[in-house]
């Protein structure tokens, strides 16, 4: 009896604890996988730099990690990849298109059942219509418009990273019922200042923000200047009438400069105190008139020829007409030089074992070029590049500009000796997966070449995922030198078999135009659509 008695008491404590053990097994199972909180949010929308980032933390994933998905307008989730951090912040640049409505979800890699979700953000890549806009002159100054706006870092408050910038505004303007002209474009402050206008004067405004993705709809404001203050009680000089006797204050030239602008051509800078209707400037080069011209604001520049070689003497009046008289005030003499022909970059290319391209760039106004081969002159030509149709060998070219001005011809400085170089063109974009935004596969060309009509391409398959990319769905790739198009070709389900997180060589030939120099000018443009 005290036997049963105790195998009871034995049978009751086990039952206790297992009970207490079962319930601690199942209430830290229940305990182990925790779903993170989640959100996602836009960054620097309609900026320069826009995009989302997706953000977790609290999360305990048992040590199994979480997989990452996102959903486009309310679609079905697609897998992203996987992160094994219970906290962390993913940014997305590419593969993000305005207007669209992006979630991200964070699923347990243990257990398919606990996920979070964040809520839907809408895409904002152009910039929005330019909010608030005003104009107001400046009450000291009538002829004086001020423009104010909200910033598009405003409309967003605390979306914008510290060193984000913003769009870029542009401001065009128009006098009255005429035509739209361009004022300015300058990054995104909210206010702009534009001086010296036309008094009495209807203006109206409009400003548009715009980025790389796109250009914002534009926003209008009229504003008019207003009158011209009374002329101040120094400084006056009397003008006899017929019948009276009126004051007009003297114009005063302020400064004179002068700047090279192009060969036989320079630019004077003037600037006076007067911005009076009737003001005029007269130049007059090395003491013979030369011109005049009719002076509405307080500064400008004018473009006057000089002589090439030495100094050309401009000398500046002023005057204002006055009852029908020319009121005069100082005048000032400026030395002014020619600007000159530059320095001449040539590239020769060996298209075949006897056709030679010769580009070059780099002059300013010349009127032609002369071309050697070796010390053999070849060519004297007003275009800027040349076939040279001959057996090359291993012959150095360059080129050298000439300027025709005042009957006389002057020869500027020669360009570096080209010897021929194969017909390629190298690109230096990086290959390291890193340098991209995850779940990406960009298609990287690193070198062209043309033999014929046969182009190879070498590019590198840059897989910034943790799967293996399969295949391109569709890889498109357009080549043009000097502004035409040298191939444009689509690839279709191209087989690729990136390894995750790696770099793949890819080496493809396409048929196009024979002829083109790759070396001098090659520019690509790819797309692409990877399948893992």
């Amino acid at each position: 009896m005290r036997m049963s008695k105790l195998r009871l008491c034995v049978f009751m404590v086990a039952a206790v604890c297992a009970v207490i053990c079962i319930g601690t097994l199942s209430k830290s199972s229940v305990l182990a996988v925790t779903a993170p909180t989640v959100k996602a949010e836009m960054r620097n929308p309609g900026g320069e730099s826009p995009s989302i980032v997706f953000e977790w933390e609290n999360g305990d994933s048992d040590g199994h990690g979480w997989e990452l998905s996102r959903s486009v307008n309310d679609g079905p989730f697609s897998y992203y990849g996987t992160v094994s951090k219970n906290a962390g912040r993913e940014v997305y640049s590419n593969n993000i298109h305005h207007g669209n409505r992006y979630a991200y979800r964070i699923t347990s890699k243990k257990d398919s059942s606990v996920f979070a979700v964040s809520t839907p953000v809408t895409a904002v890549m152009i910039p929005e219509t330019p909010q608030s806009l005003t104009a107001k002159t400046d009450p000291k100054n009538p002829n004086t418009v001020n423009l104010t706006w909200t910033q598009q870092r405003d409309r967003y408050p605390a979306q914008f990273d510290s060193t984000a910038n913003g769009p870029l505004a542009v401001i065009e303007r128009r006098k009255g019922s005429g035509s739209y002209e361009s004022v300015t474009t300058l990054p995104d402050k909210g206010s702009f200042t534009e001086r010296w206008l036309e008094y009495n004067t209807q203006y109206t405004y409009r400003v548009k923000f715009k980025n790389k993705y796109g250009i914002s709809s534009t926003s209008e404001v009229t504003v008019t200047t207003g009158s011209k203050p009374a002329p101040a009680d120094s400084g006056k000089t009397p003008t006899n009438t017929t019948n009276k006797t009126s004051t007009v204050k003297k114009p005063e030239l302020e400064s004179v400069t002068a700047s090279p602008k192009g060969p036989g051509v320079a630019t004077i800078h003037v600037r006076t105190s007067t911005d009076h209707s009737s003001c005029y400037l007269e130049f007059y080069r090395n003491g013979a008139f030369h011109k005049q011209v009719h002076m509405q604001t307080y500064s400008n520049s004018f473009d006057v020829p000089v002589t090439y070689a030495g100094v050309t003497t401009y000398t500046v009046k002023c005057y204002i007409m006055d009852g029908g008289q020319k009121v005069y005030g100082n005048e000032m003499s400026v030395k002014a030089t020619s600007g000159r022909m530059g320095t001449v970059r040539l590239t020769c290319t060996k298209i075949s074992p006897r056709v030679f391209s010769l580009k070059w760039h780099g002059a300013t106004g010349p009127s032609g070029y002369y071309v050697y081969a070796g010390k053999k002159l070849i060519k004297k030509t007003s275009k800027t590049q040349l076939k040279y149709k001959k057996k090359g060998g291993k012959k150095s070219f360059r080129v050298v500009p000439y300027v025709n001005i005042d009957g006389k011809r002057y020869t500027g400085l020669s360009s570096n000796k080209a010897k021929p170089k194969p017909n390629m063109a190298r690109f230096s974009k990086s290959t390291y997966y890193r340098n991209y935004s995850y779940a990406t596969c960009p298609f990287v060309i690193k070198k062209i070449s043309l033999k014929g009509k046969t182009y190879t391409i070498i590019g590198y398959a840059v897989n910034n995922r943790i799967f293996k990319m399969k295949k391109y769905h569709r890889l498109q790739i357009r080549v043009t030198s000097s502004g035409k198009t040298a191939f444009s070709k689509t690839w279709r389900n191209l087989s690729v078999n990136a390894g995750s997180s790696s770099a793949k060589r890819v080496v493809l030939k396409v048929r196009g135009k024979a002829g083109m120099d790759l070396h001098a000018d090659c520019h690509y443009y790819a797309h692409w659509e990877p399948i893992w």
